[in-house]
């Protein structure tokens, strides 16, 4: 078993990163810089850096790595303009990781595509940390802009999902309909930019409807380790097949 979810961590890993290169090959200068500095920009807080602002700001990406162009725009503000980043405090940090979902590295995505990302954040944020993440993603939003790449954040609380929280996301999030789609549009899509592999991606097709027993079982069982994943938990097959079998069927009746 543990050979055979290390085998699927690399495949995971090896698509993701196809999928990094294929969003990347597909645009232009600006929107390349922006897709690659996000992670960056999320994971240190510093005045020389876009979407500062003052306050106990939440930074820090789980398990979060410079790549090569990330660690050249680091140098570069180190040797120009005398910033040095100081990487956030050791242990479990606040940002479990960055994602993009949507068109992103799809066949839908054109030049004119705008970037929806998920910050998911851990469940321990209180409301005023919230609200300065909330206005730092405003700021990188503003500064993206400002290059010509249209940029929406939206900060997901890790546990959003499972205690079937149906707030507000940018007005799409409307209900237990939308809460499922939402979800299962997010696993159909999502690109990790940094921070935690996406959990659902380790459940087989046919163990979708036990999640959590499965999960469960390879936490038990050591190969998998419980905080080095971003678990939203399972979509409800059954409740998705309602879902999905309605939408039709009320179209049809509204004509």
């Amino acid at each position: 078993m543990y050979l055979y979810i290390e085998t699927l961590k690399q495949r995971l890993d090896a698509i993701n990163q196809l999928r990094v290169d294929r969003a990347l090959a597909a645009m232009g200068p600006a929107f390349q810089q922006v897709y690659s500095l996000l992670p960056t920009l999320l994971h240190y807080h510093h005045p020389l850096m876009p979407g500062y602002l003052d306050g106990n700001v939440p930074s820090g990406i789980c398990f979060y790595t410079p790549d090569e162009t990330q660690r050249h725009y680091l140098n570069e503000l180190e040797l120009y303009r005398g910033m040095t980043p100081q990487d956030p405090p050791k242990g479990e940090l606040p940002i479990t990781g960055v994602y993009t979902m949507g068109s992103t590295s799809s066949v839908g995505q054109s030049c004119s595509s705008d970037l929806d990302i998920w910050v998911c954040h851990q469940s321990w944020l209180d409301g005023e940390e919230r609200q300065l993440l909330q206005r730092k993603c405003s700021l990188l939003e503003s500064w993206a802009a400002s290059l010509g790449v249209e940029v929406s954040f939206f900060l997901i609380d890790e546990n959003r999902f499972r205690h079937n929280e149906s707030g507000s996301l940018g007005g799409e999030d409307c209900g237990s309909t939308q809460h499922i789609l939402l979800l299962d549009e997010f696993y159909r899509t999502a690109v990790r930019l940094a921070g935690k592999r996406i959990l659902w991606s380790m459940v087989p097709c046919d163990e979708e409807e036990h999640y959590d027993d499965y999960v469960m079982t390879l936490y038990a069982q050591g190969v998998l380790t419980p905080n080095e994943w971003l678990d939203l938990g399972g979509p409800k097959l059954a409740l998705r097949r309602r879902v999905l079998w309605r939408q039709p069927v009320a179209a049809i009746q509204e004509h």
